[in-house]
């Protein structure tokens, strides 16, 4: 049985130690110069920018090098659909709200209640 220590040892023995406040970018895109920190971030940035491949969104066409980066950019078009359709609004900041119970919540907030 593997203990703790014993992972920890393998993963920074192959160097899969993630060191997230490094500045050196290794990595550099040989068609604009852009650098990298990571591999597969310049591939993505390769991917997307300069292959124009990828996942496009099918609101705005924008293209993703990955389908995580177009599911974050999807919330974007529901938040805007949702505050679109807003009924209720608050007459102390003109925030919109989708139902009363939010706008409840949202003036409790305002009297902190």
């Amino acid at each position: 049985m593997q203990t703790l220590i014993d992972t920890l040892s393998i993963i920074v023995h192959s160097g899969k130690v993630c060191n997230h406040t490094s500045t050196e970018k290794p990595f550099y895109c040989d068609l604009c110069g852009k650098k990298f920190s990571r591999k597969d971030h310049m591939r993505d940035h390769i991917r997307s920018v300069h292959m124009k491949e990828g996942v496009r969104c099918s609101h705005c066409s924008r293209s993703f090098a990955t389908k995580s980066s177009l599911k974050r950019h999807k919330i974007q078009h529901s938040k805007k659909n949702v505050l679109s359709k807003a009924k209720y609004r608050c007459d102390l900041c003109s925030k919109k709200y989708a139902d009363k119970r939010q706008l409840r919540d949202h003036l409790n907030k305002h009297y902190n209640l």
